[in-house]
């Protein structure tokens, strides 16, 4: 292999990482996205007063997670 070779490999693979890297940002940018909006519809389809509780039951467990 001369350095030609090697040098036109490494510009492909290099290419191909950062392909890579934007996908899996962008992929797990999508699936957070989905969970939220998943979660917010649960959410949305309780009565009122239900959600007012269930709100306030998971931020006190979320404030007992982070302590």
């Amino acid at each position: 292999m001369n350095l030609n070779v090697i040098r036109e490999q490494r510009k492909t693979m290099h290419a191909d990482l950062m392909w890579r890297k934007n996908y899996i940002e962008t992929t797990n940018a999508m699936q957070v996205k989905t969970e939220r909006d998943r979660i917010t519809t649960n959410i949305d389809r309780l009565a009122p007063g239900l959600r007012t509780v269930y709100l306030r039951r998971r931020l006190d467990l979320l404030k007992s997670r982070l302590e």
